[in-house]
């Protein structure tokens, strides 16, 4: 039987929080956790970069992978730059009919 992994868990990004859920996410069985991060709430790239190393670090520790996502749509002035840093490029679409 292949060995099977969950990458079923998406949670968005908080500093309070963030090591606790992917530790749930540990327990709960998940192979990996998706991260969506707004680079809006970084002063500047630099502190973005270091914070998903921080995070990357913690969650490879533990034995979960890890995956950061923000939303394209939303005007980013790094946006060219954030691709190197964040796989999952996404667009939100939400309607109210």
């Amino acid at each position: 039987m292949p060995n099977r992994k969950f990458f079923d868990l998406y949670i968005t990004y908080s500093p309070d929080s963030v090591k606790e859920m992917i530790l749930l996410a540990k327990h709960l069985g998940y192979s990996g956790v998706c991260i969506e991060i707004d680079p809006q709430h970084f002063r500047d790239l630099e502190n973005l970069e270091l914070e998903i190393n921080r995070i990357k670090k913690f969650a490879n520790n533990i034995g979960v992978d890890v995956f950061f996502r923000t939303d394209a749509s939303v005007k980013h002035d790094n946006l060219k730059k954030l691709e190197d840093l964040i796989r999952i490029l996404s667009i939100n679409v939400s309607s109210d009919t």
